[in-house]
Parts: C-alpha cells; sequence; structure tokens
C-alpha cells in the first residue's frame, strides 16, 4: 500500500514536471512569436514612416519650386511694370521737350 502510494506520487510528480516542462516549452515558443510579429510591426511601421517622409520630402520640394516659380514670375512681371513705367516717363519727357521746343 504505501508502494502504491509513493508509486502515484512519483507518477504525479514526474506528470507535473512534464507538464511544467511543455508549458515553458510553450510559453518560449509564443514569446518567440510575439517577438517575431513585433519585429514584423516595427519594419512595417518603418517602412510605412519613410515613404510618408518621402511624400512629405517630394511635397515640400514641390512648394519650394511653385514659391520660387511664383517669385520669378512677379519680379518679371514688377520687372515688366517697371519698364512700361519707364517708357510712360520717357514718352511724357519726350512730349514735354517737344512742347517746350514749339512753343520757341
Amino acid at each position: 500500500m504505501v508502494s502504491q502510494t509513493v508509486d502515484k506520487i512519483i507518477i504525479a510528480e514526474k506528470r507535473a514536471a512534464e507538464q511544467i516542462d511543455s508549458a515553458y516549452q510553450k510559453s518560449e515558443e509564443m514569446i518567440f512569436q510575439a517577438n517575431e510579429k513585433a519585429k514584423d510591426i516595427i519594419s512595417a511601421a518603418k517602412s510605412a514612416a519613410a515613404d510618408e517622409a518621402g511624400l512629405l520630402n517630394q511635397k515640400s520640394r514641390s512648394s519650394i519650386e511653385e514659391i520660387i516659380e511664383n517669385n520669378e514670375k512677379i519680379s518679371d512681371g514688377e520687372v515688366s511694370e517697371l519698364r512700361v513705367k519707364a517708357e510712360a516717363q520717357k514718352q511724357k519727357a519726350m512730349d514735354i521737350v517737344m512742347v517746350m521746343v514749339f512753343k520757341k
């Protein structure tokens, strides 16, 4: 009877040890899978961030180029206006000179 009890205890201890080992192995596998999934998520996030940064960089470049083009157009427009004003003043001066010459 004592030997049967001891056998049952030994069998129970073996089963418990096997269950603990099995649980440990399962937890190690779960941790490994979680780490792999985390690496994949981080990699995807880095890739998405790089793509977004590229898009933002391109938008910034386009905006800068547009601003430069607009400034050049404004400058060209201002130069044209100044030429027209200068031509008008030149014509006005010539008219004044001609009026003075004809009055003499």
